[in-house]
């Protein structure tokens, strides 16, 4: 497998921007997927369970979390044997660290959560 470096932040924030062009409301009987949501069911789901209960209006709540919905996202955008990479928590720790310090993207984040819900 091909080393992945911590630059390549693209697929995080394509699912992140997928997530939230969801709309809420409108289910699709078959998948339980909302209109116009290009997110896979699988990661929804995924992501629901991860953010349940956590108040994501709260920066300190949403930023405790946001490590393991990054893993979450990658692993499915790349394969569950992704962690398998050495540079796999390095990965995951250099985009939570570049999300922490942009504020656009801890409100896609957000925007993204609240579109779960």
């Amino acid at each position: 497998m091909d080393r992945i470096r911590p630059t390549q932040t693209s697929a995080l924030i394509d699912a992140l921007r997928k997530l939230s062009r969801s709309k809420a409301g409108a289910a699709d009987t078959e998948t339980g997927a909302a209109a116009g949501d290009t997110a896979p069911p699988d990661l929804r789901g995924e992501l629901r369970s991860l953010a349940a209960g956590v108040d994501i209006d709260s920066d300190e709540a949403l930023r405790a979390i946001q490590p393991q919905l990054l893993r979450c996202i990658l692993q499915h955008e790349w394969g569950k044997d992704v962690e398998s990479d050495p540079a796999f928590a390095g990965v995951v720790s250099a985009v939570n660290e570049a999300m922490l310090r942009d504020p656009r993207l801890q409100a896609v984040l957000r925007e993204a959560l609240h579109a779960l819900r």
